[in-house]
């Protein structure tokens, strides 16, 4: 059996200001041949210098109830997020799961907004 990993198509370019609303940032499907696979991290690719104006990176369900996984304050732009053991199981059906990015209130660095 074998498990597929798909990019769906990205929403545009979104500039945050520090303490806006969390976004979705992006989305991806998983996708097994037959059985299951249980998915333990995954790397989140963001926008150059974009890890000073987020507090928090999430994988969460489409519909945003359910959060898989997290990271707080990520120290690079391509934060590796451990998820929550058992949770994230591909299946034969394919599911679609999101990035959820919730900006700093502040951003002391900068004072400036950023773009994902």
């Amino acid at each position: 059996a074998s498990t597929a990993l798909s990019d769906t198509t990205d929403p545009s370019n979104a500039t945050l200001a520090p303490s806006a609303s969390a976004t979705m940032g992006g989305a991806f499907t998983f996708q097994t041949t037959t059985g299951t696979d249980v998915v333990t991290a995954a790397v989140v690719g963001l926008g150059t210098g974009a890890k000073d104006g987020i507090s928090l990176v999430e994988i969460t369900s489409s519909d945003g109830s359910t959060v898989y996984g997290s990271v707080s304050s990520p120290s690079s732009d391509t934060p590796s997020i451990t998820l929550n053991t058992n949770t994230l199981t591909a299946n034969t059906s394919l599911t679609t799961y999101k990035i959820r990015i919730s900006p700093t209130p502040t951003c002391p660095q900068c004072r400036e907004q950023h773009t994902l």
